[in-house]
């Protein structure tokens, strides 16, 4: 009876479990690989929202100026890092300018005011003086 099953029991002693334990190992190394992607990975996930809000962690500082004006030229570059005091954009000062030179007239104007005023009050005194004497 060993005859028939002769060239069975040799092909099962010859076979061993090493392909068996490739299989399982590859299929073990594979899952873990999913496993790990599926806990650790970040999706970015896109939503469609008629009212929504988006708020950025890195949002950028507002930058505002201390004088209206209008914009003459800019120094502006997309990611450029800035310190502050850098001048990031110029405003056109021509309407400061007349404005100044205005209140520079008004004053030039007004710093002649006292000394005629101290001339026609001494004119007055002087006057009033004559009219006493007179009396």
């Amino acid at each position: 009876m060993s005859t028939p099953f002769s060239c069975t029991t040799s092909s099962l002693a010859v076979d061993g479990f090493r392909l068996s334990l490739w299989g399982i190992l590859l299929a073990a190394a594979l899952l873990s690989a999913w496993a790990t992607w599926f806990f650790l990975a970040r999706v970015p996930l896109y939503e469609v929202s008629a009212t929504a809000r988006l708020e950025v962690s890195g949002a950028a500082y507002p930058v505002e100026a201390q004088v209206a004006g209008r914009v003459k030229a800019t120094h502006l570059v997309l990611g450029q890092e800035v310190q502050g005091g850098d001048v990031l954009v110029e405003l056109d000062v021509g309407a400061q300018r007349l404005q100044l030179e205005e209140e520079r007239t008004r004053l030039a104007a007004l710093a002649s005011q006292p000394a005629e005023l101290r001339s026609e009050i001494k004119a007055e005194e002087a006057a009033k003086h004559e009219d006493q004497e007179a009396g």
